[in-house]
C-alpha cells in the first residue's frame, strides 16, 4: 500500500498499516531466527514503498539515520523546517510512531503560564517553559528529594535512576490526553474493564494538569502528544461520552482551558503551536532535543541534567530475543510496553544551534502592496493646459492611450524608474512593446481583470474582478516602424513625415530639431499587439473564486481603483506543469482559499478553505513545487 508504513520492535514484530484500511500485527517468533525474519519482511516492504516515503532498512539503519538526522538538523537550523515538523520527523526516526501506543510521538510542554486572561506575550521569556530541563527538574522541591533517592539507591542488579514514572507511556500519557477521541476512548475502557476510570484521575482541565506536572509528585512528569499543536479535537467531548463526577461534584464534559484561550480549542491549540515556533522556543528548543534525543539521554551527561529514568526505559538496554526463559522475556515486555519507553538515541553531541538569517525576500503583504491598481501621478510638465485641466477634472480616471505618445514614453520611463530595485514583477517591467490591456471577453456584464498570470508558452490565465478565470491563448504581433528621417528647416517640422507626437516634450518644446531628428533615427520601435483568443470550453459550472465580496465587484474603471479583491496566482505549473495556484480569500472572515486552476482548460481542478484560526497563523507563503 503506498499509503502504508512499518514498525518494526523489540520482540521481532512487524506492523503494517495499510492505508486506512486495516492494520495488520505479525509475529516473526522470539530469538534471533524472528529478528531475521522480521528483516527479510521488512526489506521487502521497503522495496515496494513510493520514493518519497522514508526507509530505514535493517541492514543499513546506522548509515541511515546518521546522514538523514544530519540532513534534518541543517535544514532546521537553516529555517527550511518549522519546529513541528522538525519534532515529528525526529520522533520517526527515533522509532515512535502513531500506529504504537507503546512508541507514540512525544512533544514538549513549551508554555508555563496558563492562567492570565491575556494571551501570553510570545516575545516573554518568562511566558515558556525552561527546555533545557526536563519536567521532573522544574521544581526545586521535588527535584532535591529525586537526587537524594539517585545517589542513596543501592541495587547489585538494578541501576540507579530518578525518575519511576515516565514522560511517555500509553496508558498515563497518550489514552489519558486522547480519551475523548476514537479510537483512544475504547482502549482506555479495555484497561479499565470496560468502563472510564475514575472522574478525578481522567484528563479534565489544562492548568491543574499543568501544576501538577509541575508540583511535588514524583509519578507527574509527563510531555505532551502531537495532538496539543494540531487537533483542537481531542479537548472537546463531541462522542458525549460520560466520564462521571468528580468529588468535587463537577460533571467532567469538555477539557478545561486556559482563561486566555476563552474556551475555544482552537485558540488554545493556535497560541501552542504560534509559542512552539516562536523565536524563543526556537532558540531553546536544542536543549529539550539532546535531552530526549540527544547525549544527555544517557550517560554522565543525563546525570548532570537530571534525566536518568528507569534502566528498561531505554532503548536496547536489554537484549529480549536473547532470553529464552518465556515467563521472564513476558514480564520484561510488558514492563517496557506499560511504563514508558525512552526514543532511540540519535545525537551524541550537542544539537545544532539555529541559525539566524536576514530576510531578503518581501513576505505575501509586502508582494501584493506592489501591485497598485492606481494609476501613477502625471507630470505636469509634459502635458498642456487643456490636457492638466481634463486631468482634473477626472482624477479617478485618465485613459493613458488617448494621451500623446510622448506622455505614454514619459510615464513608461518613469515606471521602469520607480521599479528599478524590484525584479521579476511579472508585465510592469516589461519594455513597452510587451504592454497588454485584456478587455474582459463576452459573455457580459464586462468587469476589468485584476489578476493575470502566463502559463507555458502559448497560454495566459486571467481573473476577474467578479472572481471568475478566464483562459486565453496570445501571440504577439509584431509591427516594427522604420525610423524617421527628418530636414533641418523649420517649415518641415509640421509636414506628413515629421511625427511630432512621437518626441519628448521638452525636446518638441525647444524646436531644437537637430537632437529630434538624432532622436527620431534611434526610436525605432514596436508598436504591435498581443492576439488573444479567449477559449470557451465545456464545463458544468463558471469557474471563480470561492467568494468575492457583493460591494468588492467594481464594474467600471472607476470603481476599479477602490478594489479590495486580493488574489494571487503561482508563476510555476504544478502537478506536471498542468495547474496554476491561486490564492484568495476564502469566505470574508479571513479564511484562506486554495484553488488549482487548468490554464489550458480554464477549469478548477480542485479546491480547499483554510479556516481562519489556522490561516490567520500564516506569515509567508511559497507557491513553488517542492518536487
Amino acid at each position: 500500500s503506498g499509503g502504508g508504513n512499518c514498525t518494526a520492535n523489540i520482540s521481532g514484530n512487524v506492523l503494517a498499516s495499510c492505508g486506512n484500511t486495516i492494520s495488520v500485527f505479525v509475529d516473526f517468533g522470539p530469538g534471533h531466527v524472528g529478528i531475521e525474519r522480521r528483516d527479510e519482511a521488512a526489506n521487502m516492504i521497503m522495496k515496494r514503498a513510493p520514493n518519497q516515503c522514508i526507509k530505514q532498512w535493517p541492514d543499513r539503519s546506522v548509515l541511515f539515520l546518521v546522514e538523514r538526522v544530519r540532513r534534518l538538523a541543517a535544514a532546521w537550523a537553516d529555517g527550511k523546517t518549522s519546529n513541528f515538523d522538525y519534532l515529528l520527523q525526529m520522533n520517526i526516526l527515533a522509532g515512535r510512531s502513531f500506529n504504537d501506543l507503546c512508541q507514540y510521538p512525544v512533544m514538549p510542554w513549551v508554555l508555563s503560564n496558563y492562567t492570565s486572561t491575556e494571551i501570553p506575550d510570545l516575545t516573554d521569556k518568562s511566558n515558556f517553559r525552561d527546555l533545557s530541563k526536563p519536567m521532573g527538574a522544574l521544581n526545586e522541591e521535588r527535584l532535591s528529594e529525586l537526587v537524594e533517592r539517585f545517589e542513596t539507591f543501592i541495587d547489585p542488579i538494578m541501576p540507579s535512576f530518578m525518575y519511576g514514572s515516565h514522560y511517555s507511556t500509553s496508558a498515563g500519557v497518550v489514552l489519558h490526553f486522547l480519551v475523548r477521541l476514537h479510537p483512544f476512548s475504547g482502549l482506555h475502557r479495555q484497561l479499565q474493564s470496560g468502563h472510564f476510570d475514575v472522574a478525578d484521575r481522567l484528563f479534565a482541565s489544562i492548568p491543574r494538569t499543568w501544576d501538577m506536572c509541575t508540583g511535588i509528585s514524583a509519578a507527574e512528569v509527563k510531555e505532551l502528544t502531537p495532538e496539543w499543536y494540531c487537533n483542537p479535537s481531542f479537548l472537546r467531548n463531541d462522542n458525549e461520552f460520560a466520564l462521571g463526577t468528580s468529588q468535587d461534584g463537577e460533571l467532567l464534559d469538555n477539557v478545561v482551558l486556559p482563561p486566555w484561550a476563552s474556551n475555544s480549542p482552537e485558540k488554545f491549540v493556535e497560541v501552542m503551536r504560534c509559542a512552539l515556533e516562536s523565536d524563543i522556543c526556537r532558540d531553546m528548543l536544542p536543549d529539550w532535543i539532546d535531552l530526549i534525543f540527544g547525549y544527555k539521554q544517557q550517560g554522565p551527561e543525563s546525570v548532570k541534567a537530571n534525566n536518568v529514568f528507569f534502566y528498561l526505559t531505554y532503548y536496547g538496554s536489554v537484549d529480549v530475543a536473547s532470553i529464552e526463559d518465556e515467563s521472564l522475556r513476558t514480564a520484561t515486555e510488558l514492563q517496557i510496553a506499560h511504563f514508558g519507553q525512552c526514543p532511540m538515541q540519535l545525537l551524541w553531541r550537542p544539537h545544532v544551534r539555529s541559525r539566524r538569517h536576514v530576510r531578503s525576500m518581501p513576505d505575501l503583504t509586502e508582494m501584493l502592496g506592489l501591485f497598485d491598481l492606481r494609476e501613477s501621478s502625471f507630470p505636469s510638465d509634459l502635458l498642456s493646459g487643456a490636457e492638466q485641466s481634463a486631468i482634473n477634472d477626472n482624477d479617478d480616471y485618465v485613459d493613458i492611450d488617448s494621451m500623446p505618445i510622448s506622455y505614454q514614453l514619459a510615464i513608461a520611463s518613469q515606471k521602469s524608474r520607480e521599479l528599478e530595485t524590484i525584479s521579476n514583477l511579472p508585465f510592469l517591467s516589461a519594455p513597452l512593446s510587451s504592454w497588454v490591456h485584456l478587455h474582459a471577453p463576452p459573455p457580459g456584464p464586462h468587469a476589468a481583470l485584476i489578476s493575470l498570470r502566463l502559463a507555458g508558452t502559448d497560454r495566459c490565465l486571467a481573473i476577474d474582478s467578479q472572481g471568475v478565470f478566464h483562459s486565453f491563448r496570445w501571440a504577439w504581433n509584431p509591427d516594427v516602424s522604420e525610423p524617421h528621417t527628418t530636414n533641418k528647416s523649420k517649415k518641415d517640422k509640421n509636414s506628413k513625415n515629421y511625427n511630432n507626437d512621437f518626441l519628448p516634450a521638452e525636446l518638441d518644446a525647444d524646436n531644437d530639431l537637430d537632437q529630434a531628428d538624432a532622436f527620431q533615427k534611434s526610436s525605432s520601435y514596436d508598436s504591435g499587439c498581443f492576439v488573444a483568443q479567449r477559449e470557451l470550453p465545456n464545463f458544468r459550472s463558471i469557474p471563480r473564486l470561492p467568494y468575492i465580496k457583493e460591494g468588492d465587484r467594481p464594474r467600471t474603471q472607476q470603481s476599479l481603483n477602490e478594489c479590495q479583491i486580493v488574489c494571487a496566482i503561482s508563476r510555476t505549473l504544478f502537478a506536471g506543469h498542468t495547474l496554476l495556484l491561486c490564492l484568495s480569500d476564502g469566505d470574508g472572515n479571513g479564511a484562506l482559499s486554495m484553488q488549482f486552476v487548468d490554464p489550458a482548460r480554464g477549469i478548477v481542478k480542485c479546491e480547499c478553505i483554510l479556516p481562519a484560526v489556522h490561516s490567520a497563523a500564516i506569515s509567508v507563503i511559497a507557491m513553488d513545487p517542492i518536487a
